[in-house]
């Protein structure tokens, strides 16, 4: 059955705003040394699938059928890239986005060549605590493609739940790959964060997104293209 998609804006989900911009700074604690960039929410719309939506706004009503309204908030995601083998990143990067997450364009610091990197995410309440319930979907934007005989990339538009391997690895990182850009065939789309209980739905989204290489990719051409 083919999956019907909505466009949520803020007030209900939703990582638009009228600019897209990031601010490189450095950072040093007990991680190591970062440099930070701070990204805005981008002119991309989160694209969320409408029965998961759904399925999320109905299981809250069944457990809380007093509550006339859902309570909604939006999760911290703190994202890094840490230098592997090869020469693909200068240094290690720190991604502060906004409470809800936000757009990572690689090409502003991923290099071109053969190499990998290390991908971390952190997930928490806007006041820094554990998120609890947390459940983790993955939203692919790579279009299926073979690579030496091997399929890459889980078309567009398509929802996985990749909870339970996400918190598996989650501590330890995620390696990627660049030649013939395979990290782009895993990571292109969005990775949505979600946490529901008796309070509300709490949610985040971190879209991950490579402007050198759209032809890879699902996203929208801008229209000046």
């Amino acid at each position: 059955m083919k999956l019907v998609f909505a466009l949520f804006f803020i007030a209900s989900f939703a990582f638009a705003s009228d600019k897209a911009e990031e601010k490189h700074e450095e950072k040093h604690d007990d991680h190591g040394h970062y440099e930070r960039i701070r990204v805005q929410q981008s002119l991309r719309s989160t694209l969320i699938p409408k029965v998961l939506s759904e399925e999320m706004e109905a299981a809250f009503r069944k457990e809380n059928p007093e509550k006339e309204t859902i309570p909604r908030s939006f999760l911290k995601v703190e994202t890094f890239f840490e230098k592997n083998a090869g020469d693909v990143l200068e240094k290690n990067y720190e991604i502060i986005a906004p409470l809800g997450g936000g757009t990572v364009d690689m090409s502003e610091f991923l290099e071109d060549g053969v190499g990998s990197f290390t991908l971390k995410i952190k997930v928490t309440t806007e006041n820094n605590e554990p998120v609890e319930n947390l459940k983790i979907y993955s939203i692919s934007q790579a279009k299926s493609r073979k690579i030496d005989g091997e399929k890459w990339g889980d078309g567009c538009f398509k929802a996985f739940d990749i909870t339970s391997r996400f918190k598996k690895d989650m501590t330890k990182g995620f390696v990627f790959y660049t030649k013939d850009q395979r990290y782009l065939s895993v990571l292109a789309g969005t990775l949505l964060f979600v946490s529901q209980d008796r309070k509300g739905i709490a949610l985040a989204g971190m879209t991950f997104l490579d402007d050198r290489f759209k032809h890879l990719t699902c996203f929208p051409q801008a229209k000046s293209e």
